[in-house]
């Protein structure tokens, strides 16, 4: 839980936001590891271990500081280049692309311009 607390966004100063700046951050929970992975479809009628690059995993965290349902990768480390290629990379670029062609689109509605204001 440490590393969850030690990398929750830092909330902003009073009136200051950071919509319409050039950056956007995103992140991506991933735990990436040495050994080996496996995944077993435990409603199958003949259930079996599969070996997997990577999976996404579910987590209902019930805390005093933070409570949720949190989804994260888990990656094996052989496997890293191939998922930041194929699964991160796409996303990001989507994002991109999003973002290039309105830069409000991931705005909180309440910070949004009013386009009839500016025209």
């Amino acid at each position: 839980m440490k590393a969850v607390q030690a990398f929750r966004p830092r909330s902003e100063p009073s009136g200051q936001h950071s919509w319409g700046c050039s950056r956007l951050n995103l992140c991506f929970p991933v735990v990436v590891t040495s050994g080996e992975l496996y995944y077993v479809d435990g409603e199958s009628k003949d259930p079996h271990p599969e070996d997997i690059d990577w999976v996404t995993v579910e987590r209902d965290i019930e805390m005093e500081s933070l409570a949720g349902i949190f989804n994260m990768d888990v990656v094996t480390y052989p496997a890293l280049r191939h998922y930041l290629e194929s699964r991160v990379l796409p996303f990001c670029n989507e994002v991109s692309a999003a973002v290039a062609n309105d830069p409000w689109v991931l705005a909180p509605p309440e910070q949004t311009p009013d386009i009839n204001l500016i025209w």
